[in-house]
């Protein structure tokens, strides 16, 4: 069941019952804020509810049968459905499908889809193109100016190799900076986003710039063994590459 109540001549919710009572706690709600729900024919004060949600907890304390995983309420075995160990009601089953669908994070169960290796390949497939187009205006640019930083003697002179320099620190760092900011940022690159897939810890949440940046030298270790860290993911029964298995990330479907 949902609540919903009147702040500020508004209407705001809506609210499960297990979160209520911290409304209440906190001042939110009030014995006077008007309050509603699926159940009540109208809107009538807080305090003057019947069947308050304190009287619904000192129930469901009570009873000891199976409950809905959403709202908490007891039900007859036979009223629930089953999904990986969660069980849900018929009043909460589309808060249910919508969860899934977004991946959220149910009561004692994480709903994720992980990514296939071959989707996974699409998107690194894709920000190949991206960091290649990214650095094409550099090498360009360093072989428009290569004949002009010779010597006279046609032997590369220092400014050659200072200019040189800058060009392999320029692509060792875009490469860097677009997957730690975008990850760290989005949870995904231009690639995965094409995907339809993300990154997030082990527990659904979102990535911080710290893990990004430790998963993208995770990333570089994956391919220098041979590739293998990738392949890895085509046999993992959460699709894990090394680079997930070292910072506890997963690659999952939007």
């Amino acid at each position: 069941m949902h609540w919903y109540y009147v702040k500020d001549g508004e209407k705001a919710g809506p609210i499960a019952d297990r979160d209520l009572p911290d409304f209440v706690t906190q001042g939110e709600i009030t014995p006077e804020t008007l309050v509603w729900n699926e159940t009540m024919s109208d809107w009538m004060p807080y305090g003057k509810v019947p069947d308050t949600i304190a009287a619904s907890q000192a129930l469901a304390a009570v009873d000891t049968g199976p409950k809905c995983s959403i709202c908490g309420k007891g039900f007859g075995e036979a009223d629930l459905i089953e999904f990986e160990g969660a069980k849900v009601c018929a009043g909460c089953k589309p808060d249910f499908i919508q969860q899934i669908k977004e991946n959220a994070a149910l009561t004692g169960v994480s709903v994720m889809r992980y990514a296939g290796f071959w989707c996974r390949f699409g998107a690194v497939f894709i920000d190949g193109i991206v960091m290649y187009v990214a650095n094409l205006p550099i090498g360009i640019a360093f072989s428009l100016m290569m004949p002009m930083m010779q010597s006279g003697n046609s032997r590369p002179g220092a400014a050659f190799w200072l200019a040189f320099a800058v060009m392999y620190l320029f692509q060792l760092a875009i490469p860097a900076l677009y997957m730690i900011l975008m990850h760290g940022k989005y949870g995904a690159t231009l690639g995965k986003k094409a995907m339809g897939i993300k990154v997030v810890m082990s527990d659904g949440s979102p990535i911080s710039y710290g893990r990004a940046t430790g998963r993208y030298f995770a990333y570089i270790l994956s391919g220098l063994i041979l590739y293998v860290g990738y392949i890895m993911a085509a046999f993992d029964d959460e699709k894990r590459a090394l680079h997930d298995h070292i910072c506890n990330t997963r690659v999952i479907y939007k």
